[in-house]
């Protein structure tokens, strides 16, 4: 361990847990009883072991970018088939409808007029330097009430089309 982490480890706590799992008190309960059932192992099972768990959630992760592959490529065929078809949703044999939902994506493509706009308009509730979320949300309002033709040159938007899944 180098020299400068053993001297803050002296002067601040030390976790083994992200934030997230720091805050997750089941979490921490079922690592102290792995913990404990682990305790009696020799210092080589321990490493054995890790290396185990590791290699599996390797194996997981890679199994997941496979799976999320063949998702977005199904997702694809889905959409294009969905449009060819003029429909939105289709109940499922096996008690599913899968449907399409659109979501705006928006960036501002001339930041000097949106500036002067936002500073012109307060009444739009979007900051002079926009947040993405009140500047999506903004937008997505006025195509929500067919007002497309509202939205400032200066925004690009962007449909982004997913294809969900619910059980009916």
């Amino acid at each position: 361990m180098a020299s400068k982490w053993a001297k803050l480890k002296s002067k601040y706590e030390t976790t083994l847990f992200n934030k997230e799992q720091a805050g997750d008190f089941g979490f921490q309960q079922r690592v102290e009883q792995l913990s404990r059932e682990y305790g009696d192992l020799n210092l080589q099972a321990l490493l054995t072991k890790h290396e185990e768990a590791r290699k599996r959630k390797e194996e997981i992760a890679e199994q997941e970018r496979t799976n999320n592959l063949q998702l977005a490529a199904l997702a694809l065929l889905l959409y294009k088939r969905f449009m060819a078809d003029g429909v939105n949703s289709l109940h499922t044999d096996f008690g599913r409808t899968v449907y399409i939902e659109m979501e705006p994506l928006i960036s501002v493509e001339e930041p000097s007029a949106s500036k002067s706009f936002f500073l012109e308009h307060p009444e739009t509730g979007v900051a002079m330097v926009p947040q993405n979320k009140s500047l999506t949300s903004w937008v997505k309002g006025m195509l929500d009430r067919d007002e497309d033709e509202l939205v400032p040159k200066f925004l690009k938007v962007l449909l982004k089309a997913t294809i969900k899944s619910k059980k009916t």
